[in-house]
């Protein structure tokens, strides 16, 4: 599919590419090309298996295990005593002791009802598959 390209818009001091059909720009054709092949209104299908961020490309999960959940050796630091979920900060493991293990998600989409442990993945959810920005007031 072609996609049809609105012209270039001047954000933020540089011009860049529009999405046609969600709110995010970028610098070059290439890459909105890429974005709307691959990310626009779908989820994210690559799944960090200790923390539930997902991304779009297999090479950014690498990236986020690596920097996110491992010291420079590959070794994880903070590894969850309850669950498999390990995280690179002590902080980071203390909050999901706290909010999501063990327990059930408790943010839920408001238009389809499926439910997240953390809130910026529903947020992302909402946004790239229902293509609705921003959030009910009440939701934030």
């Amino acid at each position: 599919m072609s996609p049809s390209f609105i012209g270039k818009v001047f954000v933020n001091g540089e011009w860049r590419w529009p999405c046609p059909r969600c709110p995010r720009t970028y610098r070059n054709k290439r890459t909105i090309t890429t974005h709307l092949s691959y990310e626009c209104g779908k989820e994210p299908s690559f799944c960090c298996h200790m923390c539930e961020k997902r991304f779009y490309h297999k090479s950014k999960l690498k990236q986020h295990i690596l920097f996110q959940h491992c010291d420079g050796t590959g070794v994880m630091r903070y590894q969850c005593d309850k669950c498999p979920k390990s995280y690179r900060h002590h902080t980071s493991l203390h909050k999901h002791r706290r909010y999501e293990c063990g327990k059930e998600p408790q943010f839920e989409c408001p238009i389809c009802g499926k439910k997240f442990s953390q809130k910026i993945n529903m947020k992302v959810h909402y946004s790239s598959v229902h293509r609705m920005s921003p959030l009910p007031i009440n939701l934030w």
